[in-house]
Parts: C-alpha cells; sequence; structure tokens
C-alpha cells in the first residue's frame, strides 16, 4: 500500500527482506507473493514489473530464502517427505468453497465476517480518500486474497493457512464500515464496534489462554 500511495519503487526492496525472512519460517509466504504478483498483473499497478525495483526485491528475497533451499536439498529435500506423509496418514483436508469459507468465519469469529466482507468489496470497489478521487486503488490486495482462498481450496489445504491474510481484511473492512457510518448510518460504527467488544469477550477463551485449564473445561459447559 505504501508503494502505491508514495511511488516510490525503493520499498520493494523492503518488500523482498521481509518476504525472505517469512520464507525461513513458512513456506506459504510463496503463495502470499505469487498473489501479489497476480494481483499486480490484473490490475493497473502491472505498470510496476517494468521496474528494477522489483525484480531486486525479489532477488533480496531469494537470496535470504537461499539457505533453507541449501539444507533441503542437502538433506535430501524433507519438506517434501513430511507432505508426503502428510498425504499418506490421511491428514489432508477436503473442503468444498462453502465449507472453506464457512470454516474461516468460524475460526475469525463469525460476528467478524461482515467486516472482511466488508473489506474485499472495499479493495474492489471502495473509495480511498488519497487515492484523487480513484476507486479500487488496493484491488491488488483484494486480489491476492481471493488467489489465496481458491488456490487453497483446489490444493486442499488446511483452513488454517488463510488466516494470517485477515489483518489486511480487518484494517480494510474497518476502513469501508467507517465510512458508510460517516455518510450514510451514523449509529453503524459504534453499533458494530460494541457487538465485536461483547461478542469478542464472550468468545475470547476459545482462542486465548485468559482462563486456567479447570475455567475453560466449566465455561465450556456452560455455553455447549
Amino acid at each position: 500500500m505504501r508503494i502505491i500511495q508514495t511511488g516510490n519503487p525503493k520499498l520493494w526492496l523492503l518488500v523482498g527482506a521481509v518476504a525472505g525472512i517469512g520464507m525461513l519460517n513458512k513456506w506459504t509466504m510463496l503463495f502470499f507473493c505469487a498473489g501479489i504478483f497476480l494481483g499486480l498483473a490484473f490490475t493497473r499497478n502491472r505498470r510496476l514489473f517494468a521496474d528494477k525495483w522489483l525484480w531486486l526485491g525479489l532477488l533480496i528475497g531469494v537470496l535470504i530464502w537461499l539457505p533453507n533451499i541449501a539444507w533441503n536439498v542437502q538433506h535430501h529435500w524433507p519438506f517434501f517427505e513430511l507432505m508426503r506423509n502428510v498425504r499418506a496418514s490421511g491428514r489432508d483436508v477436503h473442503l468444498g468453497l462453502l465449507p472453506f469459507i464457512a470454516d474461516q468465519a468460524l475460526a475469525m469469529n463469525i460476528l467478524t465476517a461482515p467486516l472482511w466482507i466488508a473489506a474485499i468489496w472495499w479493495y474492489f470497489f471502495g473509495h480511498s480518500a488519497d487515492s484523487g478521487g480513484g476507486r479500487g486503488r488496493y484491488r491488488v490486495l483484494g486480489w491476492t486474497y481471493l488467489w489465496l482462498l481458491i488456490f487453497f481450496v483446489l490444493a486442499n489445504g488446511k483452513s488454517y493457512y488463510l488466516w494470517p491474510a485477515y489483518p489486511m481484511l480487518f484494517a480494510a473492512g474497518g476502513r469501508a464500515v467507517e465510512g458508510w457510518a460517516r455518510h450514510s448510518m451514523r449509529s453503524l460504527g459504534p453499533a458494530y464496534a460494541a457487538v465485536l467488544l461483547v461478542g469478542g469477550a464472550l468468545f475470547a477463551p476459545f482462542g486465548l489462554p485468559v482462563l486456567s485449564p479447570e475455567g475453560f473445561c466449566n465455561i465450556r459447559k456452560l455455553y455447549t
């Protein structure tokens, strides 16, 4: 977003460094990067492909990731052996599009679903105050999310593979709700914030270690 806002292509060097560090932790960073590239290709931001800084950033990411690749080569690709073992043990998840989306809604707290659904709309069609009156200035991130969603469904990926994409949706969803509240439904923002606050407090024990094991068992009995 900062690259789009400022037009400073040298920020791709920072993107590459962050992506490279991310690859050392989790190879699924590859899919996020692929989503960004597809998003660039499908929007007017495709002009960035002609900029050397994007490719230098990509090179930096690969160089940082290289020790991990070298280790895998040296040890006969244990990563792919792990993937084969997962498939052989029947631990792969086979969900269609709608069940996969339902899993996302439950994992992110179903009360937040309107927020990230609004974010997808805002990324594609929303008006941004810093875009000079244009719409969908950050559409690249909308395409990134949709690519990740479709890819993980088709690849039988586990639903939690997509969870790291939601911070960027919550941010854009907040911007969308704030805009609607300011222009047409002034009570929408405070009302929805109250719903999220109360709902988040009610469901917090299921996602955060705020209770002792005994307390969690007791509250689970209360909910069920």
